[in-house]
């Protein structure tokens, strides 16, 4: 394989190009088609079809330990009264609106659902 490419036009090296990728296609359906009959032929050998082959394969075993758990969401305590839209459940960090209410002189109370 001694060809020097450098010496090629650029439709020259277009044309080998698809040529190559013509005899690569090629030589891989080739290669599936054996391999396929060489499968075929090991199968036939046990009596057996390359479908019962595959059907006999055993689905993965699913994830051991404990199930996780659902999540729970929580209903909200807390309304803005100023947008009805954001709500607060009490749990987790305080959103601005809540600490701006607060701030504002309002009571827990007052935002309350």
């Amino acid at each position: 394989m001694g060809t020097d490419l450098s010496k090629l036009s650029l439709s020259e090296l277009k044309k080998l190009s698809a040529n190559v990728d013509k005899a690569i296609a090629s030589a891989e359906a080739k290669q599936r088609k054996d391999a396929r009959a060489a499968v075929q032929k090991v199968a036939k050998e046990y009596g057996v079809s390359v479908d019962e082959l595959l059907a006999d394969e055993k689905p993965k075993p699913k994830r051991k330990g404990k199930p996780k758990a659902k999540k729970v969401s929580s209903k909200p305590k807390y309304r803005n009264p100023d947008d009805k839209a954001q709500t607060w459940t009490g749990k987790g960090r305080r959103p601005r609106w809540y600490l701006d209410a607060i701030e504002a002189g309002k009571s827990e109370a007052d935002l309350l659902v």
